[in-house]
């Protein structure tokens, strides 16, 4: 009987978390741009990661995660995340000679243009979206996704822990 009453507490307390699926970096541009560096130097930092990614050369930076999953409950989540970077359009080469390209096959694999759960003004249209060069994703963000490059200067990161 007391196995049955804990095992209802449990179910009952992790049902009343009021914790919000959604994270986003907020501030000043300069706040912005040193807390998503930290977010991406991290993973660059592990051995055999990404060659010299040019993450001194961004101007402007946003952030934005969402939690998929039974947020606070049992079992793990899963964390989708939309990055979107501004650099100089004569910086892009530099991020093009840091990343590997996304074959074709596997951006069928890692989602077509997707968008976050809440509108950013920030985030790629459906429009740039088709005109960007993809890359992987993974040695940035320990995550699957893609990294799209625009010529104007702008770099957009999805990734998903799934």
């Amino acid at each position: 009987m007391l196995k049955y009453l804990t095992l209802a507490f449990l179910v009952v307390i992790s049902g009343c978390s009021k914790e919000s699926p959604y994270y986003e970096v907020t501030g000043t541009t300069a706040e912005r741009v040193t807390k998503i560096s930290a977010l991406l130097q991290k993973p660059l930092a592990q051995p055999n990661k990404a060659k010299e990614i040019p993450l001194d050369k961004i101007l402007d930076a946003h952030f934005f995660q969402e939690a998929i999953g039974n947020l606070g409950g049992l079992g793990p989540n899963d964390y989708c995340s939309f990055y979107a970077i501004n650099v100089s359009p004569q910086d892009i080469p530099l991020w093009e000679a840091s990343l590997t390209p996304l074959p074709i096959d596997e951006l069928a694999k890692n989602g077509s243009y997707l968008s976050p759960a809440i509108a950013k003004t920030w985030w790629a249209t459906q429009q740039e979206f088709q005109t960007l060069s993809f890359y992987d994703a993974f040695p940035m963000t320990n995550n699957h996704g893609w990294v799209g490059l625009a010529k104007a200067g702008h770099i957009y990161i999805y990734g998903c822990s799934n």
